[in-house]
Formats: C-alpha cells, sequence, structure tokens
C-alpha cells in the first residue's frame, strides 16, 4: 500500500514539475503528508495496544450495589450498621453491611436531596428543593418542614447542633428543631453564607465570605471578624486588596481553635470567641498564581 502511495506522489509530482516550482513542491509535500497519515492508520490496525487498565493495589472489593438513581452525597453510617446515601432524583437509600438495600424512602418532592446528617438517636436529615426533612433509622418519616426559596443551593453546609438542624432557606440561614421542624430562628445572609460550624458550646459559626460571624442557639449575634476596630496588614505585592475569602466549614481543635483555608492562599487559626491567633502564607506568588484552599483544614489525632 506505502508503495503505491509512494507511486502515486511521484507522478503527481513530476506531471507538477513543469509548472511552478512552488505549486510541485506543495504538491509533493500534501501528498507526502497523506501517505503518511494512510501508512500510520493501517499500521494501527496490526500493532497490539497495551493494556492501561490500573492495577489492583489494594484490597479486594467486597461487594457493590448499582443504584436506580445518581448518588448525591457522600455515605453515612449509622449506629445500627446500616449505610444511607440520598439521590439526585430525591429517594433515601439505606444499605447494609453487605450492599444489599433495606429500605427507600421517595419524598413526593423530586429533585436534588443534599448531604445527609445523623444525630446521636440515628435519626436522618436532609433537605430538598423548599423542604427539610427527618427519617427515623428505619426509613419512617418523622417530620417534614418548610423552607421557601432555593434550599439545594446551600444545603450542603448545613449543620447539626444539639437538638437544633441549621440550613439555609432563600436569603435566610435557619434553625429547626430537631424534634418537630419548627424554625426557631432566621438571620439573613448573603450568596455565600452557606458554610456552618457548631462549637461544642452550642455557638454556630458561619463563614460570611470575607467574614466570620458567630451566633448562639437562640440565633443572638455572639462576635464577627474582621472586627470594627480591626487593622488589616498591607496587602501583598502585586495585590490591590488582600482580605481572606473563606470558602469552606473551619475545623475545629480540640481547644475549639477554628482553622480556615481562604482563596488567597492563606490558613488563618481563630480563638472561640473570634480573635485571629495567626496567618500562614502557603505560597502567594501572584494575583494570577496563588494556591487556593479547595477544602476544609483537616486536623489529625483528635477525638472531639
Amino acid at each position: 500500500m506505502f508503495a503505491a502511495l509512494q507511486a502515486l506522489i511521484w507522478r503527481r509530482f513530476n506531471r507538477k514539475r513543469k509548472g511552478s516550482p512552488m505549486t510541485a513542491r506543495m504538491w509533493f509535500l500534501g501528498l507526502l503528508t497523506l501517505g503518511i497519515i494512510l501508512a500510520c492508520t493501517r499500521l494501527s490496525h496490526w500493532v497490539e495496544m497495551p493494556d492501561f487498565a490500573p492495577a489492583q493495589n489494594g484490597p479486594p472489593v467486597k461487594w457493590k450495589q448499582k443504584l436506580p438513581d445518581l448518588v448525591s452525597s457522600a455515605p453515612a453510617i449509622g449506629k445500627n450498621g446500616l449505610i444511607y446515601v440520598t439521590t439526585r432524583t430525591g429517594p433515601v437509600y439505606a444499605l447494609d453491611r453487605s450492599g444489599a438495600i433495606q429500605w427507600a424512602y421517595r419524598p413526593d418532592y423530586s429533585p436534588s436531596s443534599s448531604a445527609l446528617m445523623l444525630d446521636r438517636d440515628g435519626n436522618l436529615y436532609f433537605s430538598m428543593v423548599a423542604k427539610i426533612f427527618s427519617l427515623t433509622p428505619d426509613g419512617q418519616k418523622r417530620w417534614e418542614a418548610d423552607c421557601p426559596g432555593n434550599v439545594f443551593r446551600m444545603s450542603e453546609h448545613g449543620a447539626l447542633g444539639d437538638g437544633v438542624i441549621y440550613s439555609t432557606c432563600d436569603e435566610n440561614f435557619s434553625a429547626f428543631s430537631t424534634a418537630d421542624g419548627q424554625e426557631l430562628w432566621r438571620v439573613p445572609i448573603s450568596n455565600f453564607d452557606d458554610k456552618a460550624t457548631v462549637l461544642k458550646n452550642g455557638a454556630l459559626v458561619l463563614n460570611k465570605g470575607w467574614t466570620l460571624s458567630a451566633f448562639d442557639s437562640g440565633g443572638n449575634s455572639l462576635w464577627t471578624f474582621p472586627p470594627p476596630d480591626y487593622i488589616a496588614p498591607p496587602p501583598r505585592k502585586g495585590l490591590i486588596s488582600d482580605a481572606p475569602f473563606f470558602d469552606y466549614p473551619a475545623a475545629v481543635g480540640k481547644d475549639e481553635t477554628l482553622y480556615l483555608g481562604s482563596g488567597d492562599s492563606e490558613l488563618s487559626a481563630f480563638t472561640p470567641d473570634g480573635t485571629l491567633k495567626w496567618t500562614y502564607d502557603v505560597g502567594f506568588t501572584g494575583p494570577m498564581d496563588s494556591t487556593r484552599f479547595a477544602s476544609s483544614p483537616v486536623i489529625t489525632g483528635m477525638k472531639r
């Protein structure tokens, strides 16, 4: 095949030699390129490609379970050993240790369930568009509460306190009783106020974009960072504004120190009362090249 193409190229080349030298050269190069492409295509039919399947380095998979719906949350494991997941089309599934489906709860409202939260008694909490639900460990509905607005927009970052579940409802951050779903209080928020952390004393810390705010269990304001008298350090070289932007919930240490990574490559530590302890620059090199924290920090070797 390749020999035939070569002969064709030379015939076309010789035919064009009487014309412009540039035209003949272009014909020759074009046909030569075509011949190489066709030859490589033919070659691919008999060259055996290696198998690039990943090696099995870890332990063998014990079981797999394919659900009828796309999973929309990380699994939550109850004290009863059941594994719970939410799905994008609404149903919540419970699987046993062998992967068998034990029950499925299908609410009347469909798209997109949020992440699951479990309380000490094993009750489940999750939110959907305009609703918040609570289920028993065996899949029976305990209650549902109205949560107007696009709750799913931020519901992945809800939080569970002692007897209280927190979630975004439209332009508010609301607290609901875990006993019956009654709304206890609400505070207005902006589009970024969806990251909540609950401390041991019941205080709720909200990431509010460029600020942090804390509330007690009754919804009363405790503190805000930066405070009115805060003097910000000079902006780093190349920046017009150097204010931290917190994208993810705080990690909490044994002493209730809050650790947060910001969108401008800084890791910061705050006391439980909102005082900045320290800030560490992890590698800012310029406005177009920086290390951006894409998750909450992780604290190892600690039990709260």
